[in-house]
């Protein structure tokens, strides 16, 4: 993927490139500089830096008198910041990308697909007491909005029959 604006649509619309935060659209025909990118994906120039020194990405195109990112970098950026907020370390995240570089032999992708069925149960386990809490919150938050002054507190958590 390019940032050709003479491509076809289509084809340019298909990495849609967003933090947690909300959307940060850029033009498809504007240089893909450190500076640029970084503004775009709400990270540090030294943390991209930082990612093409471990050789997770690679500013490969020139432009002018700089080198810029490709779309496909800010792709995988996007996959890195959102798994490091998701508690994953980069040392976690390499084998991966690296199955994802041409020319990754069989073994390298065959590997990288049992490592994300791994990340996968990990960030599951993760996930299974935050449900818990959020049902015992939701519960909270009903129970809260059918009390009225005079009845008093709201029920205990013995009296409902709701999750546990």
């Amino acid at each position: 993927m390019t940032s050709d604006p003479t491509e076809p649509a289509k084809e340019r619309s298909e990495i849609v490139l967003f933090d947690d935060r909300g959307a940060r659209s850029m033009p498809m025909d504007m240089p893909l500089s450190i500076e640029n990118v970084s503004r775009m994906l709400g990270v540090s120039r030294l943390r991209l830096r930082i990612y093409e020194a471990l050789g997770l990405i690679s500013r490969r195109r020139r432009f002018g008198e700089g080198l810029v990112y490709r779309w496909e970098d800010c792709a995988r950026l996007t996959f890195i910041i959102k798994a490091r907020r998701a508690g994953l370390g980069v040392s976690q995240l390499l084998p991966l990308l690296k199955a994802a570089d041409p020319g990754a032999s069989p073994a390298t992708v065959d590997r990288a697909k049992l490592r994300c069925l791994d990340l996968i149960n990990q960030l599951e386990a993760r996930l299974r007491p935050l449900r818990e809490a959020r049902a015992e919150i939701d519960f909270f938050h009903r129970a809260l909005s059918e009390t009225s002054p005079e009845n008093g507190a709201p029920p205990s958590s013995s009296e409902r029959d709701g999750p546990a």
